[in-house]
């Protein structure tokens, strides 16, 4: 996945399809410092230094 470049968060991913379900993971990174994304971004997950946060989601037979 690309981001476009526009917005309030960056957005860079990978979503794989396996042969027994999925996996999804998001890196959601504030392109600025505001603190309504960063509190936003943060009920995804612990937030980074920087305030990436990486979101994974697994779905299938074994998870």
């Amino acid at each position: 996945m690309r981001d476009d470049g526009r917005g309030e968060v960056a957005v860079a991913g990978r979503y794989r399809i396996l042969p027994l379900g999925w996996t999804l993971q998001l890196e959601l990174t504030p392109r600025r410092d505001d603190a309504r994304v960063r509190r936003a971004l943060a009920r995804f997950g612990a937030p980074a230094a920087d305030g990436r946060v990486v979101l994974r989601i697994k779905r299938g037979v074994v998870w």
